[in-house]
Order: structure tokens, then C-alpha cells, then sequence
């Protein structure tokens, strides 16, 4: 059953992301890539990349106070889900 279309509209209204952040600087490997200017900081053993992976998407019931989970992540640890919010080089 479609879960949101069973909510009501002010369940709907009051969704609630769930979510984590991480970071990574495990030093990347060198390619072969040639990088235009490149004055030795702008290689790819330096990239610092920030990312955002949705867990769950809740809502509360104002009424009964019950959590109702609408979408709930079902790889944690996925690249699939796992989107970037900046890339430093």
C-alpha cells in the first residue's frame, strides 16, 4: 500500500528526514589525469568529498502520537542513496 496516500494532510505536512553526513579524505589514488594550472595543490590524492544519505522519512500522528515510517533506507551504506553536497580539490 502507497503509504503517503494513506496519511493524513497534516501528517503530510510534518514529514521528518532522517539523515547522516560523513566525510572522506582517505587520500584518493593518483590517476592520469592532467589538470589545467596545476601548481601541485590540485590532484586527486587531496579530494575532501561531503555527503548526505537519507535514512527514513517519518511522521508523527498528532492525534494518537504514533511514528509512522513513510520510506526507510533499505541500504544504509549504499552509493545509490549517498549524495554529494561538495566536493573540495
Amino acid at each position: 500500500m502507497d503509504v503517503i496516500k494513506s496519511l493524513t494532510s497534516e501528517n503530510v505536512r510534518n514529514l521528518n528526514l532522517i539523515y547522516k553526513w560523513s566525510c572522506d579524505s582517505s587520500g584518493q589514488n593518483m590517476y592520469k589525469q592532467k589538470f589545467s594550472g596545476n601548481d601541485g595543490s590540485k590532484l586527486d590524492s587531496n579530494i575532501f568529498f561531503t555527503s548526505l544519505v537519507s535514512l527514513q522519512f517519518v511522521s508523527v500522528d498528532q492525534v494518537t502520537n504514533i511514528k509512522i515510517i513513510v520510506w526507510k533506507n533499505p541500504r544504509l551504506s549504499s552509493p545509490r542513496f549517498c549524495r554529494p553536497i561538495r566536493i573540495f580539490a
